[in-house]
C-alpha cells in the first residue's frame, strides 16, 4: 500500500514540479538583470564610480586633526614660547642669563585644527567632472543590461532551438524505424534485398545518434541559460515564444540616438570638458580658513597649563606650474578622443542597425523557403515510401528522401532561429530591447 501510494505521488506532484521548473522569455530576463554575475560586477563598478563623486564632493568639507607633538629644549627662543605657552612665565624669566641660557624645557604641544575650503576653483570643476563620469558610468551600465537581456534571450532560444532539433531527432527516428520495418517485411516476402534490410537498420543507427547528438545539446543549451540567469541547475523553458513586431526602419532611427552607450558617451564629453577646465583653473587664486585650538603642559600630554586658538584665512596663488601645459594639452586631447569617438559610434550604430534590419527581411524569406521545402520534401517521401512498398522504387530513393526530410527539417529550426535573433538584434542596436521584453504580458 505504501509503494502504491509513492506511485501516485510520483504520476499527480512529479509534472507539476517540472511544470513549476519552466520559465518564460521574461522571467528568464527579469532573472537575469537580477542575478546574473557579470551585471552584478559591472553594477558594482558604477557604484565604485559614484562613491568617487561622493568623495570629491567631501573634499569641500572642513577637515578637523587632533595633533600632540613633544618638545624638549634649550634653545633661547622655543624655551621663551614653551613656558609662554604654558602660562608658566614669572618675571624672574627676564633675568638675562635665563634668557640666553635657558634651562631645558618639556613641551607637551596639543591642538585640534579646522580647515574649511571656501573658493577652490580646482575643486568646483573636479566635482562636476566626476559627477558627469559617475553619470556615465550609470548610463553604460544600463547598456550593459541590454547586453545581458540579449545574450539571455539568445540563450533561451538556443533552448528552444535546441528541443526543437530534438523533437526532429525523434521523427527522424521514427521514419528511420518505418523504413526498417517496411524493409524487413519486403525482405520476408522474398520482394527485397538483405543490402536494403541492413542499409535501413544502419540509418535506424545513425537516427539513434541523432537523438543522443540532440540530448547533449538541449543539456547544454539549458546549462547556458542557467549561467545568464545566475544559476546553478540547468533550466527548462516553455514552448511559447512572443510575436514580436518589426516596425519601420524610419521609427528605429528616430530612437537609436538614445542608446546607453552613446548618451554615455556624451556624458563622458561632458565629463571631460569639466577636466580641461579643472587645468585652466590651476592659476586661479584659492581661499580658504583654518582655525586652531591649542593647549600646552610640560608634564603629560593631552592635558592644559595653557591655552590659546588662531583663526586664519588665506588666499594661495599659483603662478607658476611647469606641468600645467602638458596636463592642458592631455586634458584637450582626452576632450577630443571623446567626441571622435562619439562621431565613430553613432555612425557604427546607425550602419549595425541598418544591417540588422536588412538582415530580418532576409531571414524572413528564407524562414518561407524553408517551410516550403519542408513541405515538399515530407510529401516526396511519402510518395516514395509508397512506390517502394509496391516495388517501384528502389530502398536508395527512399533513404535519400528521409535523408532530406531530416535536412528541410533541420533547416526549418535553424532558419526560426536565425529569423527570431534577427529581430532581437534590431531592439538592440536600436536600444529598446528590455523595454520590448518588459512588454510582454506576464
Amino acid at each position: 500500500m505504501k509503494k502504491l501510494a509513492l506511485v501516485l505521488a510520483a504520476i499527480f506532484i512529479l509534472p507539476t514540479a517540472v511544470s513549476a521548473g519552466q520559465v518564460t522569455l521574461r522571467q528568464a530576463v527579469e532573472e537575469a538583470l537580477r542575478n546574473n554575475p557579470m551585471l552584478q560586477a559591472s553594477e558594482l563598478q558604477t557604484e565604485a564610480t559614484k562613491e568617487k563623486a561622493r568623495e570629491t564632493l567631501r573634499h569641500y568639507y572642513p577637515k578637523v586633526t587632533l595633533e600632540e607633538r613633544f618638545l624638549r629644549t634649550d634653545n633661547p627662543t622655543y624655551a621663551f614660547m614653551a613656558k609662554l605657552n604654558q602660562e608658566r612665565f614669572t618675571l624672574q624669566d627676564f633675568q638675562i642669563d635665563r634668557l640666553n641660557s635657558p634651562e631645558p624645557q618639556n613641551d607637551f604641544q596639543g591642538s585640534i585644527k579646522i580647515e574649511q575650503p571656501i573658493f577652490i576653483p580646482r575643486l568646483i570643476y573636479g566635482i562636476k567632472a566626476s559627477r558627469k563620469a559617475a553619470k556615465a558610468a550609470e548610463i553604460q551600465h544600463e547598456r550593459t543590461k541590454e547586453t545581458i537581456v540579449k545574450e539571455t534571450v539568445r540563450a533561451y532560444l538556443g533552448v528552444l532551438t535546441a528541443r526543437a532539433y530534438l523533437e526532429a531527432a525523434h521523427k527522424t527516428l521514427e521514419d528511420t524505424k518505418e523504413n526498417l520495418r517496411i524493409a524487413t517485411l519486403m525482405y520476408e516476402k522474398g520482394l527485397g534485398l538483405l543490402s536494403d534490410k541492413l542499409r535501413a537498420a544502419s540509418a535506424v543507427k545513425k537516427a539513434e545518434a541523432m537523438v543522443v547528438e540532440a540530448e547533449k545539446n538541449l543539456a547544454l543549451a539549458r546549462r547556458g541559460l542557467a549561467l545568464m540567469m545566475g544559476r546553478d541547475e540547468p533550466v527548462d523553458v516553455e514552448d511559447s515564444w512572443p510575436e514580436f513586431v518589426v516596425d519601420d526602419i524610419s521609427f528605429y532611427k528616430k530612437v537609436y540616438t538614445e542608446r546607453a552607450d552613446l548618451r554615455a558617451l556624451r556624458r563622458k564629453a561632458e565629463s571631460a570638458e569639466a577636466v580641461l577646465k579643472v587645468e585652466r583653473s590651476s592659476f586661479w587664486p584659492e581661499i580658504g580658513m583654518v582655525g586652531t585650538y591649542q593647549f600646552n603642559d610640560h608634564n603629560s600630554p593631552f592635558t592644559s597649563e595653557g591655552q590659546s586658538y588662531m583663526i586664519m584665512a588665506f588666499l594661495r596663488w599659483n603662478l607658476f606650474d611647469p606641468t600645467l601645459g602638458p596636463r592642458k594639452a592631455r586634458a584637450e586631447a582626452e576632450l577630443n578622443a571623446v567626441k571622435k569617438a562619439i562621431e565613430a559610434k553613432t555612425l557604427e550604430a546607425g550602419f549595425d542597425l541598418q544591417k540588422a534590419y536588412l538582415d530580418v527581411r532576409a531571414r524572413g524569406k528564407a524562414l518561407e523557403l524553408a517551410r516550403t521545402e519542408l513541405a515538399s520534401a515530407e510529401e516526396a517521401l511519402r510518395l516514395v515510401r509508397l512506390r517502394y512498398k509496391n516495388s517501384l522504387s528502389p530502398l536508395v530513393d527512399l533513404l535519400n528522401a528521409e535523408a532530406a526530410l531530416e535536412a528541410a527539417r533541420a533547416k526549418v529550426i535553424q532558419a526560426e532561429n536565425d529569423y527570431r535573433t534577427a529581430i532581437i538584434e534590431v531592439y538592440y542596436q536600436a536600444g529598446i530591447l528590455l523595454s520590448q521584453i518588459r512588454q510582454i504580458e506576464k
